[in-house]
């Protein structure tokens, strides 16, 4: 990393966001233009495969900016296609990912480069999971889901990181370029933090406030478009890869494990000394899967309870908070 003024790059990926991207990027790129004495920057705007005028919209913004370009996918990718995109692109000593919705407000950028200013991290996660987070304005389900796949994939670091699977981080250039992930669809974010641990690289996490906006006048509802099914099972996959112990832990996790024994001992008409025995082994395993469970949750909670309080402050301002 050069030792004066580094140049950081923003990555935006954008898909079907033609109502809010115009305000967005102009929030945005006032608040890293108010960065540029410090940090001189250019951000990549990443369509991938927009079928409304986000496209277009993007590159009219970018003829009447310096240093905004947009790169175009000719079809949808998806979210980790993108960011390798520009990744591939960015020319930057830090690289800064961020969502275009700007659920995470522009101030986060602020902390994040601090973060790596102060430490030898390889690169700085956002995260409204760890004490001092927050998240406002998000549904129910989607938040219950993303809450749940956090504490299992941080379960499987040893609690070491409370929030793996947000897109809006900071890394050394440096740092990300000795990490070859290439991973599909939603598993690039936590795939590249497991990567980062495999080699002993420094990790950072700073609260954040995850605050979803409200849609703009004429714009269609934001609906979740996490795939349940196939992400919960990547989620799983990658807990396991990384911790191949977490593979006691699924015995706990499945509910309704009795039921569904005993409605295919029915199915085959066992006896009843199957049915006893098959019974006392579900119940054993079940048992020692939860025992396992508790004791890697032990170790999670303690490693959260022992860190010291974050020295990166949250900041909850309307200013900072308030839409394009």
């Amino acid at each position: 990393m050069s030792q004066t003024k580094p140049l950081v790059s923003y990555i935006v990926p954008t898909f079907n966001e033609a109502a809010i991207i115009a305000g967005n990027l102009g929030e945005l790129y006032r608040h890293v233009s108010a960065l540029e004495p410090k940090h001189p920057y250019e951000i990549i705007v990443v369509n991938d495969g927009s079928a409304d005028e986000s496209g277009a919209t993007a590159e009219a913004f970018a003829r009447s900016h310096p240093n905004v370009t947009v790169v175009h996918h000719l079809r949808n990718q998806g979210l980790s296609a993108a960011l390798q995109t520009g990744f591939h692109h960015a020319r930057g000593d830090l690289v800064v990912t961020l969502d275009v919705d700007l659920s995470y407000a522009p101030y986060h950028i602020n902390l994040m480069l601090r973060a790596l200013e102060q430490t030898n991290a390889a690169m700085v996660l956002t995260s409204p999971y760890m004490r001092g987070g927050m998240v406002v304005n998000v549904p129910w389900t989607r938040k219950i889901l993303s809450a749940w796949a956090n504490r299992y994939l941080s379960v499987a670091t040893g609690g070491q990181l409370a929030t793996l699977t947000g897109m809006v981080r900071a890394y050394n250039a440096a740092a990300l370029r000795k990490l070859n992930v290439s991973a599909a669809h939603m598993d690039f974010n936590y795939e590249v933090v497991f990567a980062a641990l495999r080699l002993g690289l420094p990790v950072l996490e700073i609260p954040a406030r995850l605050q979803w906006r409200s849609a703009p006048t004429g714009a269609s509802l934001r609906r979740s478009s996490m795939k349940v099914v196939s992400h919960s099972w990547s989620v799983m996959m990658a807990g396991l890869r990384f911790r191949p112990s977490m593979i006691f832990v699924l015995p706990a996790l499945v509910p309704g494990i009795w039921p569904l024994l005993a409605a295919s001992l029915a199915f085959f008409h066992s006896s009843r000394t199957i049915a006893i025995e098959a019974t006392m082994i579900t119940l054993a395993v079940q048992l020692a899967s939860m025992a396992f469970l508790g004791v890697l949750t032990g170790s999670y909670i303690t490693r959260l309870r022992r860190k010291p309080p974050a020295t990166l402050p949250l900041q909850t301002g309307s200013r900072t908070e308030s839409s394009a």
